[in-house]
């Protein structure tokens, strides 16, 4: 968790020295062209998905191991 977070504190920081016209700014993207805060909006996207699985995976583990202490030893 303190890499997740030291991580978020980078973005953070990065987006908020982002002007109006660099967050305009074209850049390359898979399906083409898009404005800088197209992808910041798809990034940010991708972190909370994947927060939440984490979420899920780690309440998931602490039920079964609350059923069985044994598992995952």
């Amino acid at each position: 968790m303190g890499d997740i977070n030291k991580g978020k504190e980078k973005v953070i920081e990065g987006v908020a020295g982002l002007s109006e016209k660099q967050l305009e700014e074209e850049i390359p993207l898979m399906a083409g062209p898009y404005p800088h805060k197209i992808g910041l909006y798809a990034y940010v996207g991708e972190l909370f998905h994947h927060r939440g699985q984490i979420a899920f995976i780690r309440g998931t583990v602490k039920r079964l191991k609350e059923r069985d202490p044994d598992f995952l030893k």
